[in-house]
């Protein structure tokens, strides 16, 4: 009878243990499981951000679909360093407008950065002013020999101008009033050989540019 009750005792004992490890080794998949759900749910709030905060890069190009070839060429230099980038022709400017504004609506928290080369540099200075109208901020904006002396409006950032002086093509910009970011007219009539037909395929203008998009957008990457 008493060996019995051992043999009941030990048992017992060993269930237990069992049970132990049992709910041992289940709390220890629970666990992992749960810190695998907390890093997947990371992995997507990062995503998510990364996403809000998508700097984006627009390219105007100017007459038709023949000129301003380099605009092209610059925006695949912001692309091959994994930026977003895209380039339109100048017409479109409206549609670029619209584009911007639901982006920042939909919560983009991103930089917004306009390039543009004749008709397409005073489209970008149009798109500037449609922006401010919405309370959106223009970090950069660069103007390769626009048409026409317009005011850079005040949600602007930073503007730089490179231009031909002449009295067909190229001007300078001007500050729309209340403006306070940095401004710069850089009138090229010393660089030999640049003209209004090729100042947007300088790639000493596109080194320039890019350093300044890099400075601008880089950390949004």
């Amino acid at each position: 009878m008493k060996l019995i009750n051992f043999f009941g005792i030990v048992c017992v004992a060993l269930a237990l243990a069992l049970g132990g490890c049992s709910s041992s080794s289940t709390n220890k998949r629970m666990a992992g499981d749960k810190v695998s759900t907390q890093s997947k749910n990371k992995k997507l709030v990062s995503k998510k951000t990364r996403h809000k905060n998508k700097s984006s890069i627009y390219v105007m190009r100017g007459l038709a679909n023949v000129f301003s070839l380099g605009m092209n060429n610059l925006s695949n230099k912001f692309t091959a360093k994994g930026m977003n980038s895209k380039v339109y022709n100048h017409s479109r400017w409206g549609e670029v407008s619209q584009r911007i504004i639901a982006d920042k609506k939909a919560g983009n928290r991103g930089r917004v950065v306009l390039i543009g080369h004749s008709l397409g540099a005073n489209a970008i200075v149009k798109i500037a002013q449609k922006l401010k109208a919405h309370k959106i901020k223009v970090d950069l904006l660069i103007a390769f020999d626009p048409t026409v002396k317009l005011a850079v409006p005040s949600n602007v950032k930073h503007t730089v101008n490179y231009y031909r002086e002449s009295k067909t093509w190229g001007t300078k910009l001007i500050k729309a009033k209340g403006y306070r970011g940095r401004f710069n007219n850089v009138e090229l009539s010393k660089r030999k050989g640049t003209d209004h037909f090729n100042i947007d395929e300088s790639k000493y203008l596109h080194s320039k540019v890019m350093r300044m998009v890099v400075r601008t957008v880089g950390r949004y990457k």
